[in-house]
């Protein structure tokens, strides 16, 4: 059998972008962020979860 080739058309068209381009949206962030703490702060304070 012939030699296998990992990889594909896709990985040498990315060229130097290297992927996914990094997308930051401050707003989305933001509620992302306060959600987050949110959920910490139940999971610090047992007596605060919901039952």
């Amino acid at each position: 059998m012939g030699a296998v080739r990992l990889g594909g058309v896709w990985q040498r068209r990315r060229g130097s972008r290297g992927g996914r381009p990094p997308v930051f949206a401050p707003v989305d962030y933001r509620g992302r962020n306060v959600v987050e703490r949110r959920f910490n702060l139940f999971k610090q304070r047992r007596s605060l979860a919901p039952r």
